[in-house]
């Protein structure tokens, strides 16, 4: 039951629909163009990494898609236009 209930937390956490508002994993997400900072605007991410290949607006989060190369893809999370997270599919670090 307890790992259950583990899973089923953990599920809920890695849901980009269910952020609550001051949910961030780290402060800054590196790359190679530079630093996503939690907090940059739409229009400092797009100096920095250019227009997305994608975009999704998902009830309050809009997330943009850079897909650099077939092993290289980067996911921003933005909430009222700011910064909340930065993900990496193929970093198993998140």
């Amino acid at each position: 039951m307890r790992n259950i209930l583990l899973t089923l937390g953990f599920l809920f956490l890695i849901s980009p629909s269910c952020y609550a508002d001051d949910v961030v994993v780290k402060d800054y997400y590196r790359t190679t163009f530079g630093n996503i900072l939690k907090g940059s605007t739409q229009e400092q991410v797009k100096q920095i990494l250019g227009e997305p290949k994608y975009f999704m607006a998902d009830k309050n989060i809009d997330v943009w898609y850079y897909y650099f190369n077939i092993d290289s893809r980067l996911f921003v999370y933005f909430r009222n236009g700011k910064v909340i997270d930065v993900g990496n599919p193929t970093n198993k670090e998140g």
